[in-house]
């Protein structure tokens, strides 16, 4: 029953229940980003057997067993049940380079003192690292993103051009070991000594366009024989923000 007191707006209107196909799809993409079948068995304690009834769409893994494949890939249960993007396992690191508990599946991956511009740069990469900024993540999460876990870094994004994708000072995880530009995804790369952060396309010519996905920026394009001077510094892989 609607509570009388509550608007239209506020009413709540429930999600389809997912359905065992869609979570063995999930469950698959998570076991082989983890390390595959065998490794996640014995991680999370399920024999291989029940894994594969689960991967194939057999049978419905009970929740606490869901629960311990979800750790063990790195992402969360809602993760594979509703497609929703994982958190990762973020924390301070300390000097010793292990979390609160240690433990061997946390990397520390460095946070640079330079903030890469969605809008007006002001800094160019490299840049140095404090010894005490560095942040944890699960490795497992960094290698579901296709992220290497010795080639992540953090930087803070400023500006708004990006928007409403991105905002200004949002973490971002950059991928450095992202091999070529994809199109359509947003990299961080140095122009005139300028850290931009840019949705990159190409175009069949040869140039390239960078994206503003804020309207209020026009795009600009990159002709061919200017496109060496472009220097890709990383791939955007995932970000986050305070709410």
């Amino acid at each position: 029953m609607v509570n009388p007191h509550l608007g239209k707006a506020s009413q709540v209107i429930a999600a389809e229940p997912p359905t065992l196909l869609a979570v063995a799809e999930r469950l698959n993409q998570a076991v082989t980003a983890a390390g595959g079948r065998r490794a996640v068995s014995e991680a999370a304690d399920v024999p291989l057997s029940s894994l594969d009834r689960y991967l194939a769409a057999k049978s419905e893994a009970p929740s606490l067993t869901l629960a311990r494949l979800a750790r063990a890939c790195g992402t969360s249960v809602d993760a594979l049940l509703t497609g929703a993007e994982a958190a990762p396992a973020l924390r301070p690191a300390r000097a010793n380079g292990r979390g609160e508990h240690g433990g061997d599946d946390l990397v520390r991956v460095p946070f640079l003192g330079v903030r890469a511009s969605a809008g007006q740069g002001r800094a160019s990469l490299p840049a140095e690292t404090a010894a005490d900024a560095h942040f944890l993540f699960s490795r497992a999460w960094l290698r579901s993103l296709g992220v290497a876990p010795d080639r992540a870094e953090l930087l803070r994004a400023q500006g708004d051009s990006m928007d409403p994708t991105l905002q200004d000072g949002d973490l971002m995880l950059v991928d450095r070991g992202f091999g070529e530009p994809v199109h359509g995804k947003i990299y961080a790369l140095v122009v005139d000594g300028l850290v931009l952060v840019k949705r990159v396309n190409f175009l069949a010519g040869g140039g390239m366009i960078l994206i503003s996905d804020n309207d209020r920026y026009p795009s600009e394009t990159i002709r061919r024989d200017a496109v060496a001077d472009l220097s890709f510094q990383g791939r955007v892989a995932w970000y986050g923000r305070a709410i």
